[in-house]
């Protein structure tokens, strides 16, 4: 999955340190967290703030940014790695009424 140039160094250092293949998962001392552990973290920070929050849910928010920053939708399909775009649309597109906004404006110009 491509990444943003700012986090390859940080990437690189981790992997020297921790050479592995699990989803990588930082705490605030950039030590590696298993990904049972950031679930488990994910999921009592949530609680403890009054809602439930699932680790899975970043995936739903990741998708939805790259629509709301104006990226088709067959790349986010790909960077999602869905197989089927319907996937990517139906399910982890989540949209609201703000994105909305100002949408038509300049439709007509």
């Amino acid at each position: 999955m491509p990444i943003p140039n700012e986090l390859v160094d940080i990437l690189t250092e981790h992997f020297h340190k921790y050479p592995v293949t699990d989803p990588v998962c930082f705490n605030n001392d950039m030590n590696y967290l298993s990904y049972k552990s950031a679930v488990d973290k994910c999921y009592k920070l949530g609680k403890k703030n009054g809602f439930d929050f699932y680790f899975h849910m970043l995936r739903h928010t990741f998708v939805t940014q790259i629509i709301r920053k104006k990226i088709d939708i067959k790349t986010a399909q790909m960077l999602a790695k869905h197989s089927n775009i319907n996937t990517t649309m139906d399910i982890y597109t989540n949209l609201d009424d703000t994105d909305l906004i100002g949408v038509t404006d300049n439709l007509y110009n």
